[in-house]
This record gives structure tokens, C-alpha cells and sequence, in this order.
């Protein structure tokens, strides 16, 4: 895999800014209300949409992660029974190198995975 060595670190910081700002919780690491632990399992460029010739004309960035996710207060149901998988994919032309649009792609893919997990686990609250 070769995604940037920031990027869990950054997605965690973003996921915790996000569950700060849009839920009553509070970050508290002795005794969390709601726990989030998981990994990045993904992190590719795959061609597609090939021209006629087998060149290809677009790239896709695709990032995938196992979320866990577990509430320890009686109050409230939630949680989830097992490990969940997100992913998700932006693409970019071939004539741009993933160097050059890398920042963005990530930006734009974890916005998305922040969306979806977040949802997924605060929809029910």
C-alpha cells in the first residue's frame, strides 16, 4: 500500500473534529461514550475507461477501511456487531500525475468515508 504515512493519522484527527462538532460527545480517551478504531486496508490508482488502443483516459484513486465501532453508555443502542468496510473513489485524467492531485483526492475521498461513518454510526442517536 502505498498511501502517504499521514493519512490514518489525519483521517482520525478529522473524524474526531467532526464527532466534536456535530454530537454532545466529548473527546475523553479514559472512559470514551463512543470508541472508533479501524485501519486503512486500500489504497490504490486503477485504470479505468479505456480508449480504443488500450490506453486508458482516467485513473481512480480508491481508498477502502475497517471501521469498529462501539458505544459504551447503557443509554443509548448502538455500535456494531462486527467490522465495517467503507470506500470510496475520485478519478483523474491520465495526463495528470497522482503527485500533483493527490491532496485533493484524499480530501474529496474522506470527506465521503467521514460522511459515511459518521452517519452510520450516529444516524440511530
Amino acid at each position: 500500500m502505498n498511501a502517504p504515512p499521514t493519512l490514518a493519522v489525519d483521517f482520525t484527527e478529522r473524524l474526531k473534529d467532526k464527532v466534536r462538532t456535530e454530537t454532545p460527545l466529548k473527546l475523553n480517551s479514559d472512559s470514551p461514550d463512543a470508541q472508533f478504531t479501524g485501519r486503512i486496508t486500500d489504497f490504490r490508482v486503477v485504470p479505468v475507461a479505456p480508449k480504443p488502443g488500450e490506453t486508458v483516459s482516467l485513473n481512480r484513486l480508491e481508498i477502502r477501511m475497517q471501521i469498529n465501532y462501539t458505544v459504551n453508555l447503557e443509554r443509548v443502542e448502538g455500535g456494531w456487531p462486527a467490522e465495517r468496510t467503507f470506500s470510496h473513489f475520485a478519478e483523474f485524467g491520465t495526463d495528470r500525475d497522482l503527485l500533483s492531485v493527490q491532496n485533493e483526492l484524499i480530501r474529496q475521498i474522506g470527506d465521503q468515508l467521514l460522511e459515511d461513518i459518521f452517519n452510520a454510526a450516529f444516524n440511530n442517536w
